[in-house]
């Protein structure tokens, strides 16, 4: 955590658009923070009018928000994949009503969503290995998976499951992001640091270079409207680069040097950045 040191010496620096300062920290979660979520308006954080998550133990949940209330009510709980094998990335094509479910067994789930029940159209699996994100692309015409340990990007029809083709990169594949305005995507190569791609590319414009010793998954996201990124570490650190010209911004120290950073987030329509690492505050 930021030491109060560093937020008094803080408080004395003038504003600047390329400094992110503390502005809280939230505790008491009983175990570690692995994603974040946030509402459209960026009001809200892993809350808003729907919230849906997937369990450890194969389970799909969608909730949904009272506005008249403060609480949410269940609205989907369906079992997706086996007790003994959680859900690993999911996504959602609002469009057509398509939802991608991957699992940490290398399988991958199509559904069409029909209110409150979820209708598969089609299975895939993917032996040995861990579909570590799933998205769709080209309107909602395809299902593209992220393969961890082979690097391998898996494009289907999302109709037919028909596959489209097999792209190789030329690094493993930890934590994925897609840039909505550019459709740049950030990979976590799990070596070195970060690759950015452009859209529908195997080679990385550039690297976003970040010391590691640890070979987990750090995630990395988009800010600021995709002109930068926020990228995670094993050493206690978040680190904000420039899009354009790869300078490092500035570090975030949010734990010590052992601390897993191998959450982030940015909300969409706000200038924010939310850390959390292994321990669990935030």
């Amino acid at each position: 955590m930021v030491s109060a040191l560093e937020t008094f010496i803080d408080s004395f620096l003038p504003e600047s658009e390329d400094r992110y300062r503390l502005v809280a920290s939230l505790d008491g979660h009983g175990r570690p923070v692995n994603a974040f979520a946030f509402n459209t308006g960026s009001t809200l954080l892993a809350s808003g009018e729907w919230l849906c998550f997937g369990t450890g133990c194969g389970q799909f949940l969608v909730y949904h928000h009272n506005r008249k209330a403060s609480d949410f009510t269940e609205y989907i709980h369906q079992e997706i994949f086996p007790l003994n094998d959680s859900i690993e990335s999911f996504a959602f094509d609002p469009s057509a009503q398509h939802l991608a479910i991957t699992s940490h067994y290398g399988q991958l789930k199509v559904f069409q969503v029909d209110h409150a029940h979820l209708t598969k159209l089609w299975e895939d699996t993917l032996p040995d290995v861990i579909p570590q994100a799933v998205s769709f692309a080209d309107e909602g015409a395809s299902v593209i998976e992220y393969v961890m340990e082979t690097g391998m990007i898996s494009c289907k029809d999302t109709e037919t499951a028909t596959e489209k083709y097999n792209r190789p990169l030329k690094s493993a594949i930890g934590n994925v992001d897609i840039c909505a305005s550019s459709g740049n995507v950030l990979i976590n190569n799990m070596g070195n640091g970060f690759d950015l791609y452009p859209a529908n590319h195997t080679t990385p414009m550039r690297t976003f270079k970040v010391h590691m010793q640890k070979k987990f998954v750090k995630a990395g996201v988009f800010a600021e409207r995709g002109t930068a990124v926020v990228c995670g570490s094993d050493h206690g650190k978040a680190y904000v680069f420039g899009i354009d010209n790869r300078k490092l911004r500035q570090i975030l120290r949010h734990g010590g040097a052992e601390q897993m950073i191998q959450a982030v987030g940015v909300p969409p329509q706000a200038n924010t950045i939310f850390v959390s690492g292994k321990k669990g505050y935030w």
